[in-house]
């Protein structure tokens, strides 16, 4: 099941290559399944996709009437959508080469 996860978020990585929000959500995605093997199921959920993840974040956002997400805002929202546990703790291990601060900035 690891395999059938890590394989769709990379399929998606690479049809949307030049998706900024699709590669690094997807890099959080792949790190995130590989340290939590156990959440492979959720990410191989029918109709569940990366692109996916940023509708339901800014459906969030704007519940929140927030115009700035955190990376770890934005990765538990992203967990919420693939409906993974959130007793697991979001960290950013590293600097992505280009930090997402806002819903604007996606569109």
């Amino acid at each position: 099941m690891l395999q059938q996860a890590l394989q769709k978020l990379q399929k998606e990585i690479g049809e949307k290559s030049k998706d900024i929000y699709v590669n690094h959500v997807g890099a959080f995605l792949i790190k995130h399944v590989k340290e939590h093997p156990e959440h492979a199921a959720f990410i191989i959920t029918e109709g569940k996709t990366i692109s996916g993840s940023y509708n339901f974040m800014e459906a969030e956002a704007r519940k929140r009437k927030a115009r700035v997400l955190t990376d770890e805002e934005g990765f538990r929202i992203v967990l919420t959508y693939f409906g993974i546990p959130l007793q697991v703790e979001v960290k950013r291990t590293a600097e992505p080469e280009l930090s997402i601060s806002s819903i604007d900035d996606l569109l």
